[in-house]
């Protein structure tokens, strides 16, 4: 399946060497070469399941949900943001936005996150709010 994704163009197929389903950015590839073996038909609803069922790319199955302070500056617009379409948001009384998102290999979350910088805090799990802080501390690290 071919999935374009955030200006790239990625093809979701069965990696050969590992033996499991995973996009493969069609811009890295350095060598193609076609092959006379069929290819191996992976229903729809399997791709679904494994590629897409977490957040970004290289998501895989959902192993936690991220949980997400958004600051009253940044969520009137992160609110309107589609960062997965299973995500759930529920305004806070004090005007911040609180978001779940379920995701699998979390480095394009923290990714996320980072770039949003003090406009988003990670409540929950504790795994990925100690990713970002190692992330933020190396970062703060550079400029010491």
């Amino acid at each position: 399946k071919l999935v374009f994704y955030r200006d790239n163009w990625y093809l979701a197929a069965l990696c050969h060497n590992t033996g499991i389903l995973k996009p493969f950015s069609l811009d890295r590839l350095e060598q193609v070469e076609k092959l006379e073996q069929v290819c191996e038909r992976v229903a729809v609803e399997l791709l679904d399941t494994q590629l897409f069922a977490s957040f970004g790319i290289f998501s895989g199955e959902v192993q936690a949900t991220a949980i997400l302070q958004v600051n009253p500056e940044a969520a009137r617009w992160i609110a309107d943001e589609i960062w997965h379409p299973q995500q759930v948001g529920e305004w806070q009384a004090d005007g911040s936005y609180r978001l779940a998102i379920p995701y699998g290999n979390p480095t394009e979350l923290v990714g996320e996150i980072l770039r949003r910088g003090a406009a988003v805090t990670v409540l929950e799990p504790e795994s990925l709010r100690g990713m970002v802080k190692e992330r933020l501390t190396a970062a703060l690290a550079c400029y010491s």
